[in-house]
């Protein structure tokens, strides 16, 4: 019998450890309808396929930008910020996300990392990368969602590139019902 429990105490650990290293599916499948709703139809959006919380450099103080959040209307006037706490805490690490391309929706996961030839020199090659890829548009981040089924709101960080000095990022709350997703606010937190 100890042997028994053991070993289902050591598959749990193991299993419960694997599902930190890739969203989930119901993560998925709200960062499929988040790239779907910021597709504007002209090309596709290339997908960085690991989370991030705050951009290309990532957010190295978390604490400080979580204070920052708190004090916009968004939080307040909805009572989310239960929401925010859960999204930074969800986005400590990254993980891989585990959503396919969809480029008739707008977006391809880069999966193979084949869009990486185009990080030279502490830059993007905009300039390479339109011309051997010209339906790629922009580079997005995504965060892992947070989600609070009971009242049927997501909370996700969608940041975007298109050139150099061309991009933003935001803090974006939808209701989420019945697989439909309805912007409720959108709040930038940096632009270049």
């Amino acid at each position: 019998m100890r042997f028994g429990i053991w070993t289902i105490s050591l598959v749990l650990a193991v299993g419960c450890g694997n599902l930190k290293d890739s969203t989930t599916d119901e993560e998925d499948k709200i960062i499929a309808l988040v790239l779907q709703h910021e597709n504007r139809k002209d090309g596709y959006s290339v997908v960085i396929p690991r989370t991030n919380l705050g951009g290309p450099g990532g957010w190295s103080e978390v604490d400080r930008k979580k204070e920052y959040l708190k004090e916009d209307a968004i939080l307040t006037a909805m009572v989310i910020t239960d929401l925010v706490n859960q999204l930074i805490a969800k986005n400590k690490s990254t993980v891989t996300i585990g959503l396919q391309s969809d480029q008739k929706n707008g977006y391809l996961v880069d999966l193979d990392d084949s869009f990486q030839k185009y990080w030279e020199v502490s830059r993007w090659n905009w300039e390479r990368m339109r011309r051997e890829r010209p339906k790629a548009r922009s580079l997005t981040w995504v965060s892992r969602p947070a989600y609070d089924q009971g009242r049927g709101i997501v909370v996700i960080y969608l940041g975007r590139l298109r050139g150099d000095y061309d991009g933003e990022g935001y803090l974006i709350a939808y209701e989420y019902k019945e697989g439909t997703l309805k912007e409720l606010k959108r709040v930038t937190l940096w632009i270049s």
